[in-house]
C-alpha cells in the first residue's frame, strides 16, 4: 500500500514538473522570436547599423564628387552619388530616386534609404537654401517663387549643368548658363483693382490657378527654362499695364516684400511706349504701390533712375558694392525714414531723395572728409565747419529752417561743398548754411535761418575770407602737384 502510495506522488511530480518545463520553453520561446523578443532586437539592431553604414557611404561619396570636382558640388547628381556608392562598396543595388536634390539615395537590398538635401546635407528633410545665395538667411527652395511665373530672355546659352543641382553658397556650383526675368507674365495679372479707400488708391493683384502672389516675392536663383537650367544674373520685374487707353508701366510689383538672390548682378525696368517711369505708378492722383521692404541682392553696382519712385518701402539698406544711386531713385518715397548709403557711393542722381517727407536719417560716409577737413576756417568770432555725414545736413535744415537736406545728391556726389558758419561763442548753435563749388573757391549759396540772405558786413568780411583762404590752399595743393610730377620725370 505504501509501495503504491509512493508510485502516485512521483507521477504527480513527473506531471508537474513537465508542466513547468513547457511553460519555460514558452517563456523562453517568446523572449527569442516575439515582438520585442532577442530576435527581433537583433533584427532591429542590424538595421540600425545599416542605416549608420549606408549614410557613411553615402557622405564618402559626396566627398570623393566634391574632390575630383576640386571642391565645388558643380556636376553632382543623385544618380553620381548612387554610382559612386556602388563604386566604393563594390555593390550594383545602389540607386537614386530622384533626378534632383533633395531625394533618396536607395539601398534596394537592405531596404534602407538615405536622404540627402539640396546643400548634400544627410539627414532630416530640409530644403534650406544655402547661406550665401540670398542676402538673409534660412530662405527654403518651398519659399522661392515657381519658374512659371517669370518671362525669361538667356543672357549666354553656352556652359555645363543641364540639370538643376545642389549649391552651398558657391556660386562655382551653379549653372554656368545666364538668364534675364524679363518680367512678370501677364497671365498672373488679375487686373487693376480699386480698393475703395479714403486714400483711393489702386492696387493689382497676380493670381493664376491655386498661386496668388500676396505678401512676398522671393526671385529664383536659378530656373529651368527650354529643358535647361541658367543661373539668374539680372532681373526686370517689372509690368506693362493698360488702364483707361494707356499703357503703364509698374517698376515693382506692388508685394509687401521682394527678396533677390545675390547671383543678381543687375536690376533694371523697361518702360518703352508706356506713359510713365513711375514705379508705382500714378493713375491721376492715385498712387499704385504696397511696398515696405525690398532686400537687394549684394552684388549690384547700381540703383537704376527711379527704381522706387512713390513706393511705399519704410527702410532700405544699399549693398556695398553700389556705386551709383539714379536720378529719383526714391523720389516720392513718403513712407521711407531711414537709409544706409554703402562708403563707396561716387554719384547720387538729381532729386534722388526728393519729396521723401518722413526721411529722417541717410547715413553715408562716401565724402573723404580728411580732405575736407583742410577747409575749416576761423577767425576771433565765427568759424566753418562741415557735416559729417548726410544726416548732419537734415539737422542743420531743422535747425536753421531751410532746405539744405535737399543738396544732399551735390554734396555726396561732390559737385558742392556744404558748411556751417558757427558762433564760436555759441557753437552748437545754427547760424549761417552756406554751398560753395566742388573745389571751395566760390559761393552758390549762403543763409541764415529761414533762408534770409546775408546782410551783416562782418559775415560777408568772413566768407570772403574764407574763399581766399581755399584758393591758397588749393594754390599749395597745385604746387605740391607739380613738384610730383618733376619727381617722377627724374
Amino acid at each position: 500500500m505504501r509501495r503504491s502510495n509512493q508510485k502516485g506522488i512521483t507521477l504527480i511530480a513527473l506531471v508537474i514538473t513537465i508542466i513547468v518545463l513547457i511553460i519555460l520553453a514558452g517563456i523562453s520561446i517568446m523572449m527569442i522570436s516575439g515582438q520585442d523578443g532577442i530576435l527581433q532586437r537583433a533584427g532591429n539592431a542590424k538595421t540600425t547599423i545599416g542605416q549608420a553604414s549606408a549614410e557613411e557611404a553615402v557622405k564618402r561619396a559626396i566627398l570623393s564628387l566634391q574632390i575630383d570636382g576640386k571642391g565645388s558640388n558643380n556636376g553632382i547628381t543623385p544618380a553620381k552619388i548612387a554610382e559612386q556608392v556602388n563604386k566604393d562598396n563594390s555593390r550594383n543595388d545602389v540607386v537614386a530616386e530622384g533626378d534632383t536634390f533633395p531625394t533618396n539615395i536607395k539601398f534596394v537590398k537592405d531596404g534602407i534609404d538615405v536622404y540627402v538635401n539640396l546643400d548634400l546635407t544627410i539627414g532630416e528633410h530640409n530644403d534650406t537654401v544655402a547661406p550665401g545665395l540670398y542676402p538673409i538667411d534660412n530662405i527654403s527652395e518651398s519659399q522661392i517663387a515657381p519658374n512659371d511665373l517669370f518671362d525669361y530672355e538667356p543672357i549666354t546659352t553656352t556652359g555645363a549643368n543641364n540639370t538643376k543641382v545642389a549649391s552651398n553658397g558657391d556660386f562655382g556650383s551653379l549653372p554656368t548658363k545666364k538668364i534675364k526675368i524679363t518680367g512678370i507674365k501677364s497671365q498672373y495679372l488679375n487686373g487693376i483693382l480699386d480698393d475703395k479707400s479714403d486714400t483711393g488708391n489702386y492696387g493689382i493683384t497676380y493670381s493664376k490657378g491655386n498661386f496668388t502672389l500676396t505678401n512676398t516675392l522671393v526671385i529664383p536663383y536659378q530656373v529651368e527654362y527650354e529643358g535647361e537650367m541658367y543661373t539668374v544674373t539680372e532681373v526686370d520685374i517689372s509690368q506693362k499695364v493698360e488702364y483707361e487707353r494707356y499703357i503703364y508701366c509698374v517698376i515693382l510689383p506692388n508685394i509687401e516684400n521682394i527678396i533677390y538672390p545675390n547671383t543678381v548682378t543687375k536690376i533694371s525696368y523697361d518702360n518703352s511706349g508706356t506713359q510713365t517711369t513711375s514705379n508705382a505708378y500714378e493713375l491721376g492722383t492715385n498712387v499704385i504701390s504696397v511696398q515696405k521692404s525690398v532686400i537687394l541682392p549684394e552684388y549690384i553696382t547700381e540703383i537704376p533712375d527711379s527704381f522706387f519712385e512713390n513706393s511705399c518701402i519704410r527702410n532700405i539698406k544699399i549693398p556695398e558694392q553700389v556705386r551709383r544711386i539714379g536720378n529719383g531713385a526714391f523720389f516720392g518715397c513718403k513712407e521711407l525714414t531711414s537709409i544706409m548709403l554703402p562708403s563707396e557711393v561716387n554719384e547720387l542722381g538729381q532729386g534722388a531723395f526728393r519729396q521723401c517727407s518722413k526721411l529722417e536719417k541717410i547715413t553715408i560716409l562716401s565724402r573723404n572728409l580728411k580732405i575736407i577737413e583742410k577747409y575749416k576756417y576761423r577767425d576771433d568770432e565765427l568759424e566753418v565747419i562741415f557735416p559729417q555725414n548726410i544726416e548732419d545736413l537734415f539737422q542743420e535744415g531743422r535747425n536753421n529752417h531751410n532746405c539744405v537736406g535737399s543738396y544732399c545728391d551735390r554734396y555726396a556726389n561732390g559737385s558742392s561743398n556744404i558748411g556751417f558758419i558757427r558762433k564760436i561763442d555759441n557753437p552748437d548753435q545754427s547760424y549761417i548754411t552756406i554751398e560753395v563749388n566742388s573745389d571751395f573757391t566760390k559761393v552758390n549759396q549762403a543763409f541764415y535761418s529761414s533762408n534770409r540772405d546775408i546782410t551783416s558786413i562782418r559775415d560777408i568780411k568772413f566768407i570772403e575770407s574764407w574763399i581766399e583762404h581755399n584758393k591758397e590752399i588749393n594754390q599749395e595743393k597745385s604746387n605740391e602737384l607739380d613738384r610730383d610730377i618733376t619727381d617722377d620725370m627724374y
